[in-house]
């Protein structure tokens, strides 16, 4: 079932409520540790891959990543006299979660999806291209810093300019943005999305809920009068300033 952020904050701020009246914790917090939780789970968990695959919630599919050619050497890693060029994406892919085999990460694919990639780190590509029997229908990719790189061997007509992916992307909103970043390429200002960032679907495994909110509310009961004062000392804590309002205004800026 699809939750947005106000939603699930204000479910564990009412819990919080119950336990202790005087505390307001802003939803900038929850909202970042609630990521961090689902982080620590999906790490740890070996069946994470198999466990996405079978729920629709959460995946987000960008089908229009565009990608420009840079010059071989700038990729350190990349044997030169195995690659015709690198397609590198123009801007940087908004964060996902990763798992303990990488990014989550469906599938990255041309627009029509005639080709495929695969994930591959610079030396493995390296290694594969040296094979005396590759497959040369089998094309790859990798990324660096939040940019997907795709090398293109030496021989191979390779014609894309802009490619898709699938992914376990953690931020709804970030997505978003970077969906505008096409539109806004001549733009001098970059236009501002009107909704707020709590009012997008959270990402977190629907199996995945119940157990995030109760480590959420054990850690917030437990240190979060301490935590905030040392580690949010920008936050708006007073006594005045306890509004989720204000919090939710601070939160979107």
């Amino acid at each position: 079932m699809k939750q947005t952020w106000k939603q699930f904050i204000s479910d564990i701020q009412t819990s919080i409520r119950a336990v202790t009246a005087d505390d307001f914790i802003p939803p900038r917090y929850i909202f970042y540790e609630a990521q961090n939780i689902v982080a620590d789970f999906l790490k740890s968990d070996n069946d994470a891959k198999k466990k996405l695959s079978k729920i629709s919630e959460g995946w987000t599919d960008l089908d229009c990543i565009e990608l420009e050619e840079i010059d071989v050497v700038q990729c350190s890693e990349i044997d030169v006299r195995l690659c015709d060029k690198v397609m590198k994406s123009v801007n940087r892919l908004p964060d996902t979660y990763t798992y303990s085999f990488g990014n989550i990460i469906k599938h990255v694919a041309s627009v029509n999806f005639a080709y495929f990639f695969d994930p591959v780190t610079p030396r493995e590509w390296n290694n594969k291209q040296k094979r005396k029997y590759k497959d040369k229908n089998k094309y790859y990719y990798y990324l660096i810093d939040n940019y997907l790189y795709i090398p293109v061997p030496k021989g191979i007509d390779l014609p894309i300019q802009v490619v898709r992916m699938e992914a376990y992307f953690m931020d709804k909103y970030e997505v978003e943005k970077f969906k505008l970043l096409k539109t806004c390429e001549s733009c001098k200002e970059q236009p501002v999305l009107c909704t707020s960032p709590l009012d997008y679907e959270i990402v977190i495994p629907t199996y995945l809920i119940s157990d995030v909110k109760k480590e959420l509310l054990n850690k917030l009961n437990n240190s979060f009068l301490r935590l905030f004062s040392d580690q949010y000392p920008n936050m708006n804590n007073s006594p005045e300033d306890k509004t989720s309002k204000k919090d939710i205004q601070i939160f979107g800026s």
